[in-house]
């Protein structure tokens, strides 16, 4: 079981490696994500067609990039949008759109719903791995009764879920998914 957890560590963090090389490089600093402008509107952005459609709404300060092309890496998607706050790169997303249900063992998971006001409901599998100190946090967030599998992963270091976690979950729960997905 534990050869499986190490397995998808290293496909998470080879996705993540290329998700970098692909352009998630250094950014300029545009401040913390803690200063806000209230008076900056979200942005919507959008990826995919048909049952395979995202969109999501972004505040101000995080950059995004489409995939509009299918990849094998990973988990493996038809379309896929990738966010990031402006100043971490390091603390990319991505939501992507797949024909295949994605099979996971819950051994070592921890497992919770997800609800949001708009009434979009998912499931969340997290893991924090490294061992005592934690340094590495995996997370997949499945969202329910959707056309074609719809999941949102983060891969990457702990301390950045711990500072972006619950800006990510609300960004999250913005999506729209599938049948010409609008916000």
């Amino acid at each position: 079981m534990k050869n499986g957890i190490k397995e998808r560590l290293w496909l998470c963090a080879a996705l993540a490696a290329l998700l970098l090389a692909a352009g998630c490089g250094a950014q300029e600093s545009g401040g913390s994500h803690l200063e806000s402008d209230d008076a900056a509107p979200a942005q919507t952005v959008s990826v995919g067609q048909g049952d395979a459609a995202i969109a999501l709404s972004l505040p101000a300060g995080w950059e995004y990039r489409a995939e509009e092309e299918p990849s094998a890496e990973g988990l493996g998607y038809d379309c896929a949008l990738v966010f990031w706050p402006e100043d971490t790169p390091a603390c990319a997303v991505t939501v992507f759109a797949r024909q295949e249900a994605i099979g996971l063992c819950g051994t070592g998971l921890t497992i919770e719903p997800r609800a949001w006001e708009s009434g979009l409901e998912a499931t969340a599998y997290s893991e924090r791995l490294g061992g005592e100190e934690g340094d590495h946090f995996w997370y997949l967030l499945i969202y329910n009764d959707t056309p074609v599998c719809c999941a949102a992963e983060y891969s990457g270091p702990a301390a950045l879920w711990e500072e972006y976690g619950a800006e990510i979950e609300e960004i999250l729960g913005t999506a729209s998914l599938g049948g010409g997905a609008e916000l």
